[in-house]
C-alpha cells in the first residue's frame, strides 16, 4: 500500500517490481558479497544433486533438495523405513556413504537426512559428515545479496527478496548462468550461513519461477529448535 493525496491505495505489481529493483541497486551500491571458498567445505553430494552439512543437537544432518532423493519414503515411514544406501559422499572423492530421511517435504522440495541406524553404515556416514563443517541457518527479514556455489568452483551472485510467503525466498537477480547450478546446493547470505537450498533451475526453456525453499520457514519448528536457529517458536 501507499499514500496518495492522503489516501491509501494498493500497490500495483509494477510498483512493487520497481520498488524491490531500487533496493537492489542500493544494496548493490552499499554491500559486497565477499564469499569464501571455505564455505565450500560443507557441501555434499546427494544422489545426482547437493546438499550441505548443519550440526544437530543428536549429531550432524544432511539438508537437501527432495528432489535429489531417488524416491520419496511411504507417508507413514519409520526412520527404518527410509534408509537410502550410498546416497551421499564428498564432491571429490569416491567415498560416499548412506543416510536416513529424517524429514521431506515434497511441496516445499525440502529433506533432511540423518546417520543411518546400521552401526557400519552410520560409521560412515559419521566419517562423511565430520570431514565437512557445519553451515548454520538464518532467516533474512528482507532484501539481501548472495552467493550461490557453482560446480567445479566459483560462485555466483544474486539478490534474494523474501516476501510474503514464509516458504521459499526469491531470486529476483542473478549475476552468471542459474541453469549450471545443482539442485540442493545452498544460497549463502554474506555471513556463510545458508538461507535457502537451491530448487527451481530454469528448464532448457529458459522458464522457471525462481521460488527456493526457505529454510527457516519450511523446516518444521522441532528441526530449527535441533538446529538452534533463533527466533523459533517453542511449541511443536
Amino acid at each position: 500500500m501507499v499514500f496518495v493525496d492522503g489516501t491509501i491505495r494498493m500497490s500495483s505489481a509494477t510498483d512493487i517490481e520497481a520498488r524491490l529493483r531500487a533496493e537492489i541497486e542500493w544494496l548493490k551500491s552499499n554491500e559486497t558479497c565477499r564469499p569464501d571458498d571455505r564455505w565450500l567445505s560443507s557441501i555434499v553430494t546427494v544422489g545426482t544433486g547437493r546438499g550441505f552439512v548443519v550440526q544437530g543437537a543428536r549429531g550432524r544432518l544432511v539438508i537437501t533438495a527432495g528432489q535429489c532423493l531417488p524416491y520419496l519414503p511411504p507417508c507413514d515411514f519409520r526412520f527404518d523405513d527410509a534408509h537410502y544406501e550410498n546416497l551421499i559422499g564428498l564432491p571429490a572423492g569416491e567415498s560416499r556413504a548412506g543416510a536416513s530421511c529424517w524429514f521431506v517435504d515434497p511441496k516445499a522440495d525440502l529433506a533432511v537426512l540423518a546417520s543411518p541406524f546400521s552401526d557400519e553404515e552410520g560409521v560412515k556416514y559419521s566419517a562423511l559428515t565430520e570431514a565437512a563443517t557445519p553451515l548454520s541457518i538464518t532467516d533474512p527479514l528482507t532484501t539481501c545479496l548472495g552467493s550461490i556455489p557453482l560446480p567445479g568452483g566459483g560462485w555466483m551472485g544474486c539478490a534474494v527478496v523474501v516476501d510474503a510467503d514464509p516458504f521459499s525466498v526469491f531470486i529476483m537477480d542473478h549475476w552468471g548462468d542459474l541453469s549450471a547450478v545443482i539442485v540442493g546446493s545452498p544460497i549463502f547470505a554474506n555471513d556463510g550461513s545458508a538461507i535457502a537450498v537451491m530448487s527451481d533451475i530454469p528448464d532448457e526453456d529458459g522458464y522457471w519461477e525462481m521460488n527456493q525453499p526457505r529454510l527457516a520457514g519450511a523446516l518444521p519448528r522441532w528441526l530449527l529448535r535441533e538446529l538452534a536457529v533463533t527466533g523459533v517458536c517453542s511449541e511443536p
